[in-house]
């Protein structure tokens, strides 16, 4: 017959290494918030992706494509042009600092 299992380790050990394993795991996000932050964001859109795959195999049935389209239409809509005049807006007054910038060390 095979030999019985070892025994399970004490819990003392048990929650010690629980303890940190968390402590690493709050450590890697305070060190890398931004690739934390875009995993996060990743998994998201990705549900949502699923969500609307799984609303447009189902969309026969439920009828519910027509209104979800719209619903992100008009919410990626203003988001868009609200996005675009801060890009602009960015991008103008950088223009104008370089240019300061410019005129100074020419002088």
């Amino acid at each position: 017959p095979p030999p019985p299992p070892p025994p399970p380790p004490p819990l003392k050990q048990l929650t010690t290494a629980g303890a940190a394993a968390a402590s690493r795991a709050v450590g890697f996000v305070r060190r890398h918030p931004a690739e934390c932050a875009a995993a996060l964001a990743a998994l998201v859109a990705t549900d949502y992706l699923n969500l609307l795959v799984l609303l447009d195999a189902s969309d026969p049935v439920l009828r519910v494509g027509r209104p979800v389209a719209a619903a992100g239409r008009r919410l990626v809509g203003p988001l868009g042009r609200f996005a675009r005049r801060l890009l602009l807006r960015h991008r103008k007054k950088t223009a104008t600092v370089a240019a300061a910038k410019w005129r100074a060390v020419a002088r």
